[in-house]
């Protein structure tokens, strides 16, 4: 009989998600584990996620090292059976090669994911049966002309129903918020009297080899990394498809660069060039990607800006009475702002939009990206369908988001997908400032502080509560009439907010 080896990888927490690493390990080697045991903490550039195991057998070889970023895939430790051999099992982590993140579904559950060798080559074996679905493999009632692109699905379910021809509109999604996952597509299959195509081969999938030729690249990508030595795996695909282009390369070679002059701990007491003593605190994973980001964000994306001031008395107004009406906690103006930004975004669509560098997509629904100020970064929470809730709805979901997202325990759906964010400095004592685009955003508004201010009006001069907005657009996508009409329509509601609760 033959031993069961399995291998427990990287796993991919979220679809812009590239790396991670062990913050924690729960268990050592020699370790008996159950399915649903907790093996490690996997901390992210925005969360930490706990990876529990799925199957059960006992953790062998050595750990992977704390604290050491690795690509999605990667080999983090070995599960298996006691009749495994030592040989077997050291064997059998020589052969492993690194796994196609883009290949692996998303985790949709609060745990990590945990993938055995044969599961994930089964997956990749599916992604690569091309034209083999015999007609009449998918019931009729599952096909559809009609677009399924808001459907929600992971990465690897939406490749399966392009590839089978099936409408993810008539699939029900388990996962959270009706995430429709891989397993959903061929268990309605079968539910619906079909059968899934059967593989050209039975052999599992060949193991990718122990470089980079599986990350898909232009030919001039390619070539520029190959001379510098970076793998393509350290580059943030830009391109069309997911492909990494040269500049995304350059860049990538630029942070390498930066990150190898970087000292690997904290160093208490060093001596700065003046002779002063300080202390040097490396960037955390998380400021990393900020960094990163925003930086390539701001070099590619040429930032124009316009501002606009609302008076906003009768939002303060609203706030009040709305106090009386909630029996937990109070709404804020934020909440109250959130859904103004979601109600202008509708009246200027033009704004509520990804751009990738290449394609625009266009939203019909408007998710709100919400700034939320932690520790050691910025972490933007999404009230997806904003322009569909309530403001006690906003309310309320925008607590728990900013809560978890403070105790790093939100999860991959709850802060990717925004289609334009709302930066809010005003608890600060911020009167006005300039915020940069949140990629692949193609849009950011800046509000600060109210303050009481003499203005005139038709009646003669008034005092009246003022904020000031400014709205920084990408001039590739968003031209100054759209970004004039967003304005002024945020304006419009802002001042007569009671129309937000029609």
């Amino acid at each position: 009989m033959a031993s069961n080896i399995q291998a427990i990888v990287m796993p991919k927490l979220g679809l812009s998600m590239t790396e991670g690493m062990v913050a924690k390990w729960h268990v050592q080697a020699g370790a008996s584990v159950a399915p649903g045991d907790v093996i490690a903490d996997i901390e992210t550039s925005k969360i930490t996620n706990e990876l529990e195991a799925r199957g059960a057998g006992v953790i062998r070889g050595s750990l992977v090292e704390e604290g050491v970023d690795l690509p999605v895939g990667s080999l983090l430790c070995v599960l298996a059976d006691e009749a495994a051999t030592e040989q077997e099992v050291e064997a059998f982590a020589a052969a492993f090669s690194p796994l196609d993140g883009d290949s692996m579904e998303v985790a949709g559950e609060p745990a990590g994911d945990t993938h055995g060798a044969n599961e994930i080559a089964e997956a990749k074996a599916g992604e690569s049966r091309k034209g083999d679905a015999g007609s009449g493999a998918v019931p009729a009632s599952l096909q559809g002309a009609e677009d399924d692109a808001q459907a929600p699905a992971t990465h690897l379910a939406r490749k399966l129903a392009r590839r089978l021809g099936v409408n993810l509109n008539k699939i029900a999604g388990s996962g959270r918020r009706g995430r429709i996952s891989k397993r959903d597509i061929e268990q309605a299959i079968l539910a619906a009297g079909g059968a899934m195509p059967a593989a050209r081969s039975t052999q599992p999938a060949r193991p990718m080899a122990a470089d980079d030729r599986h990350i898909p690249a232009t030919p001039l990508a390619r070539k520029v990394a190959a001379q510098a030595g970076l793998n393509l795996a350290e580059a943030t695909p830009t391109g069309t498809r997911g492909r990494v282009t040269r500049a995304d390369v350059e860049k990538a070679i630029a942070a390498s660069n930066l990150a190898a002059s970087a000292q690997p701990a904290a160093q208490p007491a060093a001596a700065s060039a003046s002779g002063e003593a300080c202390e040097e605190v490396p960037l955390t994973s998380m400021q990393r990607t900020i960094a990163r980001r925003l930086a390539e964000s701001k070099q590619a994306a040429p930032h124009f800006r316009l501002t606009v001031e609302a008076n906003m008395d009768r939002m303060l107004s609203l706030r009040a009475d709305l106090a009386h009406s909630m029996e937990n906690g109070k709404v804020s103006i934020n909440d109250l702002l959130v859904k103004a930004v979601a109600s202008a975004l509708m009246k200027a669509p033009a704004v509520n939009i990804q751009f990738d560098g290449e394609t625009i997509r266009r939203y019909a629904a408007a998710h709100v990206a919400v700034a939320v100020a932690l520790e050691n970064g910025l972490l933007t929470p999404v009230i997806q369908n904003a322009n569909q809730k309530s403001v006690m709805e906003i309310s309320r979901e925008m607590k728990e988001l900013t809560e978890r997202a403070r105790s790093g325990a939100l999860k991959p759906d709850e802060f990717e997908g925004g289609t334009f964010t709302l930066s809010n400095l005003g608890m600060f004592g911020i009167k006005a400032f300039d915020a940069i685009i949140n990629p692949p955003q193609a849009a950011i508004l800046a509000v600060g502080a109210t303050e009481r201010r003499r203005i005139l009006a038709d009646d003669g001069e008034r005092t009246a509560t003022m904020m000031t907005a400014t709205l920084s657009c990408d001039h590739r996508v968003i031209d100054g009439a759209a970004g004039a009409r967003f304005l002024q329509a945020f304006k419009e509601v802002a001042e007569h907010p009671y129309r937000l609760l029609i």
